[in-house]
């Protein structure tokens, strides 16, 4: 919760780098009641940590070859290294401040700029020493668990899902497709009014983005959306810019001129803000109401019941609810507590999970369960499935070696 608060300033420092205190205060406003940012500042993790230091060392990077001061350049390496510790896609981000850092020594070589070589020198080592520091007690398993990171649910590798992801997350912030769709074209004018007036900008926003996507898909690792949450404070500098843009030019075709059309743009940014301050109250909901299931299945179950948890839903009920539901792995176990229950409850989550790590019993729960109550909450596709079946299972027969054809033996798989 800090680190998004902080990061509402940290983006109107950088965005002042850019633009003007009016727009860039109208970005900081759009950030502070965006769905995504109030939604991951209510979680235990590091994203709005991650997003607090891209802007924070981004602010430094530019600020740095902007003065010339050399504290600059050790507040940049701080925030860098401080960004890697929170999670290591601010790699992307560093990468794309060193491009841009090396495309202004470039552009200004035949400009007098006495301590040019300051990022070399003391920027970039200077945060590298410090991220081993910092990793250095941990090296060896951060390196494991980046390298050994196995993916039991296919789909999520996959690159058409991450973007299906990212535009449903569109829709829940900007309240349905009605408004997402305007908001592509006007976050495409955004993007190059912003390239031909802060080209850097647009480098430190896209090009982390880029790498990220590619390096990701080429190692086989999940493609989460957060991933790409450290340019959240970037894209919405980039959306107010294209709406002030589109209003204006929308403004002038019909005729207006003057006052009228200069406020036509802070205007626009501030229905903007309204659209976005709609879906706010979602995110507070429940992000999985684990919590809504237990208290339903409890005040319907009767003498005779028996509950069962199965995959990631089990964690949750077992450890944080301490409820004595039973937990089930396999076909077999499932089928011996129905056999000795009156009516079988099955409580799971995330099914695409389940599918890929117990095929079987998502199927077992698919043809003889019937879905009771769904939960839903503000993680997409983490709905909690409360499912039952009536009567209990007949005892287990022993297992002939052979089955004939006229013999139903359950739990067997030829």
């Amino acid at each position: 919760m800090v680190f998004g608060v902080a990061g509402v300033a940290a983006l109107y420092l950088f965005a002042r780098t850019f633009v003007a205190a009016r727009e860039a205060l109208l970005s900081a406003a759009l950030l502070a009641v965006s769905y995504h940012h109030v939604w991951f500042s209510q979680n235990a993790r590091g994203y709005t940590g991650l997003l607090f230091w891209a802007l924070l060392s981004s602010w430094s990077l530019c600020e740095a070859l902007q003065s010339g001061r050399r504290r600059h350049w050790v507040l940049y390496a701080a925030g860098a290294a401080l960004g890697v510790y929170t999670h290591l896609t601010m790699m992307f981000v560093i990468a794309a401040q060193a491009v841009v850092y090396v495309s202004a020594l470039w552009t200004r070589r035949h400009e007098p700029w006495p301590r040019r070589w300051d990022g070399a020198l003391l920027g970039w080592p200077l945060t590298a020493l410090l991220i081993l520091l910092l990793y250095a007690l941990v090296l060896p398993q951060v390196l494991a668990g980046v390298v050994d990171e196995a993916s039991p649910v296919g789909v999520w590798r996959h690159p058409l899902w991450t973007a299906l992801e990212l535009l449903r997350g569109a829709q829940i912030g900007f309240s349905g497709l009605a408004v997402a769709v305007p908001v592509l074209i006007v976050f495409t004018a955004g993007l190059v009014s912003l390239a031909r007036t802060a080209p850097a900008a647009i480098t430190l926003f896209v090009l982390p983005v880029v790498l990220c996507g590619v390096v990701v898909i080429g190692s086989g690792h999940h493609l989460w959306p957060r991933f790409f949450f450290f340019a959240l404070g970037f894209a919405v500098l980039v959306l107010v810019r294209g709406t002030m843009v589109v209003a204006h030019g929308v403004a002038r075709a019909l005729g207006a001129s003057g006052r009228p059309l200069a406020a036509t743009g802070p205007a626009a940014a501030l229905v903007l803000l309204a659209a976005a301050a709609l879906a706010l109250p979602g995110a507070y909901a429940p992000k999985q109401d684990y919590l809504g299931a237990l208290t339903f299945i409890e005040t319907h179950r009767v003498p005779g019941d028996a509950v069962a948890t199965v995959g990631l839903a089990t964690f949750p009920y077992q450890r944080f609810y301490k409820i004595d539901w039973q937990s089930v792995n396999s076909v077999e176990s499932l089928q011996r507590l129905r056999a000795r229950s009156r009516r079988t409850w099955v409580v799971y989550t995330l099914p695409l999970h389940l599918e890929a790590v117990l095929p079987d019993v998502m199927a077992t729960i698919r043809r003889d369960f019937a879905t009771v109550r769904i939960f839903t909450g503000s993680l997409s596709g983490g709905a909690i499935v409360v499912a039952r079946t009536e009567g209990a299972l007949p005892a287990q027969r022993e297992r002939p070696s052979t089955p004939t054809d006229d013999t139903t033996v359950v739990g067997y798989h030829p």
